[in-house]
């Protein structure tokens, strides 16, 4: 399998883990929603430039709803505490934290709010 089809499936298994790990859907407006428990749940990150910076949030809160039965109708909405990157390094995370990457002072929060939502195989 090549490397980007790994990383694809690698992402769409976490996904799938993550609705496992779902509390009781909370009901807002007939729509089932769920809030990901963090404490099962992880963000994190891994780049590569002239420097190879890996880390994860430490704060951030997530809400997968559904409009329907159909799991494609879902929506998932992530909202990370930028200061709360951890790189095990207190030098990155200054770094990460400054104006010339998250510029928490300016920008607090890292949003995602996703588009679709598709159904999807894996093989290896």
């Amino acid at each position: 399998m090549n490397s980007a089809r790994s990383r694809l499936c690698t992402q769409l298994i976490v996904l799938r883990l993550w609705t496992l790990v779902l509390s009781e859907p909370q009901v807002r407006a007939q729509a089932p929603v769920f809030e990901i428990v963090p404490v099962h749940s992880w963000i994190r990150f891994h780049v590569k430039s002239s420097a190879t910076i890996a880390g994860k949030f430490d704060k951030w809160d997530a809400l997968l709803t559904f409009t329907s039965p159909d799991e494609t109708t879902g929506l998932l909405e992530i909202r990370i505490d930028a200061a709360s990157v951890d790189t095990a390094s207190g030098m990155k995370n200054g770094k990460l934290k400054s104006k010339d990457f998250f510029d928490v002072e300016q920008s607090p929060y890292i949003t995602f709010k996703s588009t679709r939502i598709v159904e999807s195989v894996c093989y290896e």
